[in-house]
């Protein structure tokens, strides 16, 4: 096994940075460690993937008035506490059911749902789920009980609260890398975590919803935190933000129409398991042309942009305006920069793009039609301005 890294490691260091090595680089480590591709393999459902079940159909039973499926999601006997106008009152599963117009099932009420998160011990758990009524400008938050039966969870209780919202139900997603170390070394590099909470909260603050996706799902390295800044300090310590962070998505859990843009996040990790991975790549050219969505990318993130191609087969960058973080302000004497597979700017711009950046520590953002990229973390509030103007200017 000692020979086959330093194998691994001595081939990585003669051979470079061109794309061609590149290509080699990864059928070698192929070879050795087989399909670098996320493995297919039938497992059964976690108990987590079972109670997103019952929650989702919760959510789908709520929102298109399908009783049977609301029904399903609940134990027979469940509780549910909740304020209406008679003032806050115990309901049955039945009785719950008759909020819901039975004549127009399968009907959108204009109910959005999405889970925030799930907290499991055993064979019971707790999970909140926000619910979006964007025509009214509510906001429910739902919590439930829940508790397993054989292997099948139940809802046995729920509450929820009320609060006035702006918030649409339009979503952005976050496209992040599972990378925990530069290839072939043992320096860790992460995820910028300023890069997300920057966007994150500017998006929210606009009324969108935000997803997180990465290749491998689940959680992700982080980079670049400090408990001391006050902001940072918040949403390090914001349960359903972290809870966000620490399930990812992956990319079959996503679908391309329900986003208004995919933003790109930077941090090292960044430069390793997004740029090629051909799922989160249909996704963001189906945002992009399908639904006339927006692609954005910042600082390292704009390595998941290079190798993205339109269906005409044209690099996506072609005769475009990009920016990014360039190899002109990498440390290139480092161990950390002989792993990097590419080179952001090079690539660009050997597939045609137009290549433009500042001093390293400038604000630069970049738009060009529907693209839009940012060389660093102070460039995310100019380019989440861009984004958010280029969605609503429709």
């Amino acid at each position: 096994m000692k020979f086959i890294c330093t194998a691994v490691v001595s081939f990585f260091f003669l051979f470079g940075f061109s794309q061609e090595k590149e290509d080699t680089k990864e059928k070698l480590l192929a070879s050795i460690y087989g399909s670098l591709d996320r493995p297919d393999i039938n497992l059964p459902p976690s108990d987590k993937e079972l109670i997103e079940q019952t929650l989702n159909n919760y959510i789908e039973g709520s929102s298109f008035n399908k009783m049977n499926t609301l029904k399903n999601s609940f134990y027979k006997d469940a509780t549910l506490y909740l304020t209406g106008k008679d003032g806050f009152k115990q309901f049955t599963t039945e009785e719950y059911s008759k909020f819901f117009p039975s004549n127009k099932k399968g009907e959108f009420n204009g109910r959005i749902g999405e889970i925030i998160s799930i907290d499991i011990t055993n064979d019971i758990a707790t999970a909140k789920v926000e619910i979006l009524i964007p025509n009214r400008k509510w906001r429910f938050v739902d919590l439930f009980l829940l508790k397993k039966f054989a292997n099948n969870w139940k809802i046995i209780s729920k509450t929820a609260t009320r609060e006035a919202s702006n918030e649409t139900g339009n979503k952005i997603l976050f496209v992040v890398s599972n990378t925990d170390y530069y290839l072939g070394t043992n320096i860790p590099t992460g995820n910028s975590f300023d890069e997300i909470m920057l966007a994150y909260e500017m998006f929210t603050d606009a009324g969108f919803n935000i997803d997180i996706i990465s290749p491998e799902g689940g959680a992700i390295p982080l980079k670049y935190l400090n408990t001391s800044e006050k902001k940072k300090k918040k949403y390090l310590y914001d349960g359903d933000f972290m809870y966000a962070l620490k399930n990812t998505k992956r990319p079959t859990q996503v679908r391309s129409s329900d986003y208004k843009a995919i933003y790109y996040v930077g941090g090292g990790s960044a430069m390793f398991n997004v740029p090629k991975n051909k799922e989160i790549q249909k996704i963001a050219m189906d945002i992009y042309e399908k639904y006339e969505g927006v692609i954005s990318a910042v600082c390292h993130g704009t390595a998941g942009i290079v190798f993205l191609k339109k269906a005409n087969g044209e690099y996506v960058v072609k005769n475009k305006r990009v920016n990014g973080f360039p190899e002109d302000h990498e440390k290139k004497e480092r161990e950390y920069f002989k792993s990097f597979p590419f080179l952001i700017r090079k690539t660009i711009e050997d597939h045609g793009g137009k290549f433009f950046f500042s001093d390293v520590a400038d604000e630069h953002v970049e738009v060009d039609g529907r693209l839009v990229t940012g060389q660093n973390p102070a460039s995310v509030p100019k380019l989440v301005r861009e984004i958010v103007k280029i969605i609503n200017s429709k």
